[in-house]
């Protein structure tokens, strides 16, 4: 697995691929973790907004952990993509605050696990880790 960080609208993506030379063709091998299947997960090649991923699981109740943990056994090979939510100004809110802290926690998770860690800001990355 390998996993790409970046602010919302930073051309993560695009980035990755450019870096791998690869076309993630959408509709065949990229996930959104807004609006994907738990199927989808085992098959993809890439899955962004994994930050959405996180708030679905975390809105229906269940723990993303575990889903996170069945996507990397039967796919380990994944790329992940996630905006990083954890700054800017502190939600009110008490469940957007622990959305928040759990995102951030699931990520330094995937980051320790992952073989690779990628950087994007202004469509740029630089490798964190690998």
């Amino acid at each position: 697995m390998r996993l790409v960080v970046g602010g919302c609208g930073q051309g993560k993506l695009d980035w990755l691929r450019r870096h791998t030379g690869e076309a993630y063709e959408e509709a065949e091998s990229v996930a959104d973790g807004e609006t994907c299947r738990e199927e989808e997960l085992y098959r993809c090649r890439v899955l962004c907004r994994f930050h959405c991923l996180v708030r679905r699981e975390l809105l229906a109740g269940r723990e993303p952990e575990k889903l996170i943990d069945r996507m990397l056994e039967k796919n380990p090979g994944i790329w992940i993509i996630s905006d990083e939510i954890g700054c800017g100004i502190i939600p009110a809110e008490r469940a957007e605050r622990e959305y928040r802290e759990r995102t951030g926690r699931l990520l330094c998770q995937l980051a320790a696990r992952a073989q690779e860690v990628y950087r994007v800001v202004c469509g740029l990355g630089r490798k964190l880790k690998g």
